[in-house]
């Protein structure tokens, strides 16, 4: 619920987006994806900016559809007339996985942006992360939906053996937690997800709509996000009180469950995780997966059975879907010694299942 100005606490992958480039003296973005069979695309830049400047739908035309991701930094950082290059995009994040394939290849973008158009960025008027924000900005307006700052951070601020505590509101890491005494077991369960394509803004919608009938409600509390109410000890009361009274369908009252309870699982995660105490941390994310399936209604069949599967391998102190749902990846806590028996015998059981 990043963009419900939450917490999160992600953390980074192994797994990388490189992109190998030279840049050009024109405005000509050349680029070739080894990944997806050696697909190509060529785009002339300063027109591409002068169609967005005039129609918020030309950035989610862009084909091929990879190249948006490519395409908005480029558009979206110029302090100038844009440059171009000439590129080959390769790596190992699994596209499609629910693991932040294509905010990967956005931040990766953003900073080959950057060296080719080296011009300051100037201040933001909301003083945020001109560099950070302007890849988030360039991600939503190209791909067409409106997200959260989440995997962009994760992928420009993610470290060694930490969870990043990032508070969306203030949009920056306030701490860094040792992720000392745990370890992560990720299983692609191979359907593959597309969050323009899901009713992901749905659920967006779905909070929105809570947040402004709890600022009705109760103006004086001066509610804008769920994270206002996430805030109070009194916040999911506040969500069980506009259901009574039916100032919300039932429908929102349960993405705003899930709203407001996961930003408060974040600070209760955070605090296990301080004192290393991993077993509770894992039962907060099964928490979360149950909340993400019965509230939310994000997570799939495949999902759900790949952490049913993760609950039955010995070593696994909890799982959960990742990203925003509908396919991709689960992701499970496990015995930093057993990691290995895990990967296996969970990959075993959810192909059995």
């Amino acid at each position: 619920v990043d963009y419900q100005d939450g917490l999160v606490l992600p953390f980074a992958l192994a797994q990388r987006c490189r992109i190998a480039f030279r840049p050009r003296d024109d405005d000509v973005l050349r680029v070739v994806a080894e990944d997806l069979d050696g697909a190509t695309a060529e785009i002339e830049l300063a027109p591409l900016a002068t169609r967005c400047e005039e129609d918020a739908a030309a950035g989610p035309d862009v084909e091929p559809s990879f190249a948006r991701y490519v395409a908005g930094p480029f558009v979206g950082l110029a302090t100038g007339s844009p440059k171009g290059m000439d590129a080959l995009i390769c790596g190992d994040v699994p596209l499609g996985g629910g693991v932040s394939s294509s905010s990967a290849l956005v931040v990766a973008s953003a900073i080959a942006a950057r060296c080719c158009n080296p011009g300051r960025l100037p201040k933001r008027a909301d003083a945020a992360d001109a560099l950070l924000l302007g890849t988030c900005e360039a991600e939503w307006r190209f791909s067409g939906m409106r997200g959260g700052i989440m995997d962009q951070s994760s992928s420009y601020l993610g470290k060694p053996e930490k969870l990043l505590l990032l508070d969306c509101r203030l949009g920056k890491v306030t701490e860094e937690v040792p992720a000392v005494g745990a370890a992560f077991v990720v299983l692609n369960t191979m359907v593959a997800h597309s969050l323009p394509d899901s009713p992901y803004a749905k659920r967006r919608e779905s909070c929105e709509r809570a947040a402004a009938a709890m600022a009705a409600r109760w103006p004086e509390r001066k509610i804008t996000h769920l994270r206002d109410a996430a805030d109070r000890d009194e916040g999911p009361a506040m969500v069980e009180e506009l259901a009574t009274a039916n100032a919300i369908t039932a429908e929102d009252a349960d993405r705003a469950r899930h709203g407001v309870a996961e930003i408060r699982r974040v600070r209760a995660a955070v605090k296990a995780a301080r004192n290393g105490d991993w077993p509770a941390v894992g039962a907060l994310l099964d928490e979360t997966h149950a909340s993400l399936r019965d509230l939310y209604a994000v997570s799939c069949e495949e999902l759900d059975i790949a952490c049913e599967a993760a609950g039955r391998v010995d070593g696994v102190l909890g799982a959960r879907m990742m990203g925003g749902g509908f396919g991709g990846c689960a992701l499970a806590l496990v015995e930093p010694a057993k990691a290995a028996a895990v990967r296996d015998a969970w990959r075993a059981s959810y192909k059995t299942d």
